[in-house]
């Protein structure tokens, strides 16, 4: 009980801190639309923070299958 509680808790807080970084770099992108190299900033920041929810996923998962 105690260890799926923590891991929702964690899993939570990864879909949350997911959410939060996608939003300020959609609005990195936007505010900066004529400047292309602030763009691509944003868009790394958009990249990374998927692979990061991908990979935190993974990890996750392989933590609860054990």
């Amino acid at each position: 009980m105690t260890q799926s509680l923590i891991s929702l808790l964690i899993l939570g807080f990864i879909v949350i801190t997911h959410i939060l970084v996608w939003k300020w770099a959609a609005y990195i992108q936007e505010k900066y639309a004529d400047d292309a190299r602030k763009r691509r900033i944003a868009g790394c920041i958009l990249f990374m923070s998927l692979a990061a929810l991908f990979g935190l996923s993974a990890l996750f998962l392989m933590q609860s299958s054990f």
